[in-house]
């Protein structure tokens, strides 16, 4: 198992479908090893990774590897959900749960198969490459039997339950606010309300939420402060970790016509980064996406207004700008953006057609 783990590993970071950002790799890293030194082990010698993939799901491979979904790593709120998380994955690594597992069959082929190949999918949409998406999808199909079996078609109710335990035990002992899995609890429940992607593993597979979350609170009723400190949340360095991740993600959530969804990831990294045009050029991209983009032709206006105060030196933005200036039929405020746009790029690839947007402007 570890040997198949390794070769997992390797094709996939092969592929060019994970998400390629070493600090963030980094920082998911030592959250992790900061909670498996209270899993029974050394707090070393994990490494977990982030890949495309708008199903709420995460793993940990028999080799220590852990893979999270990017779907779920944004859904997530701060340090200590995440703590919690890598806990409750670590468990299942640490307790050697994918050994002593009793499952079936067909569904964990059909549960590999479909998160293999959302996965590749996603992957593609993200990196606009279909070679990725064949490369990925080349290595699920290789990868049921041996590994996605054993990892990703959930455990018995009586692993997830320990591994809900040993985890919500680590994080208060490492520090971190055991509220935390409540609050992950919640969010997968919304998540499972609004029926947005369905995911067939951790909000089918894993005991039912509810039962997850009374057992956390009949847990947490058993302690009075395992901590001596005030329990960590750290919201702040995890949305600073995160707000890489958030713009391709939105990305994904387009693609899936999620428009709330992609909304609201966009909306949190305007709040995180204020000051980076590409925030407010996203916000004005998803409400062009919209069937009803047409009865939001202002707000799409302030975006890109915005998104050019913010990041004023983007010739992308100029082009948003001048673009949708023109389109509302303001093409003398649309030509002074335009030559702002080829002060910033001269040699642009289209500046023949925005030269005659210019002239054309001129000539009125």
């Amino acid at each position: 198992m570890w040997d198949e783990a390794a070769t997992f590993d390797h094709r996939l970071q092969e592929s060019g479908g994970l998400y390629e950002n070493p600090a963030l790799d980094d920082y998911l890293t030592k959250v992790a090893n900061k909670v498996l030194t209270h899993l029974g082990t050394e707090g070393e010698g994990v490494r977990v990774r982030v890949g495309f993939n708008p199903l709420l799901n995460a793993f940990a491979l028999p080799n220590g590897s852990v893979y999270i979904h990017s779907g779920l790593l944004v859904a997530l709120n701060d340090e200590a959900e995440l703590a919690y998380l890598l806990g409750h994955e670590l468990a299942h690594y640490v307790h050697r749960h994918a050994i002593a597992s009793d499952r079936n069959e067909r569904g964990r082929t059909r549960v590999a198969a479909v998160g293999v190949g959302l996965f590749a999918f996603a992957a593609a949409v993200v990196t606009q490459s279909p070679d990725v998406f064949y490369s990925l999808a080349d290595l699920g199909g290789a990868a049921i039997d041996p590994i996605l079996d054993r990892q990703t078609s959930g455990y018995s109710r009586d692993q997830e339950r320990d591994a809900d335990l040993y985890g919500l035990r680590a994080i208060a002992l490492a520090g971190y606010d055991p509220e935390a899995a409540i609050r992950l609890f919640e969010t997968l429940r919304q998540e499972d309300d609004e029926g947005s992607v369905e995911d067939p593993y951790v909000l089918a597979s894993h005991p039912h939420l509810e039962e997850r979350t009374a057992n956390a609170r009949e847990f947490l009723a058993q302690w009075e402060t395992p901590f001596g400190a005030e329990p960590q949340v750290g919201r702040p360095e995890f949305e600073a970790a995160i707000a890489p991740l958030l713009l391709p993600n939105v990305d994904l959530d387009l693609h899936f016509e999620r428009f709330e969804r992609a909304e609201q990831g966009a909306r949190r990294y305007v709040a995180i980064r204020p000051k980076d045009g590409a925030g407010y050029l996203k916000l004005a991209r998803i409400l062009q996406s919209r069937p009803d983009a047409a009865e939001h032709q202002n707000e799409i206006l302030a975006w890109l207004e915005s998104a050019a105060t913010a990041s004023p030196d983007s010739s992308e933005v100029q082009r948003a700008l001048g673009m949708m200036l023109r389109r509302l039929g303001r093409p003398g405020e649309a030509a002074v953006v335009f030559d702002r746009l080829l002060q910033i790029d001269p040699d642009a690839v289209d500046r023949a057609i925005i030269d005659s947007y210019i002239e054309e402007a001129r000539q009125r």
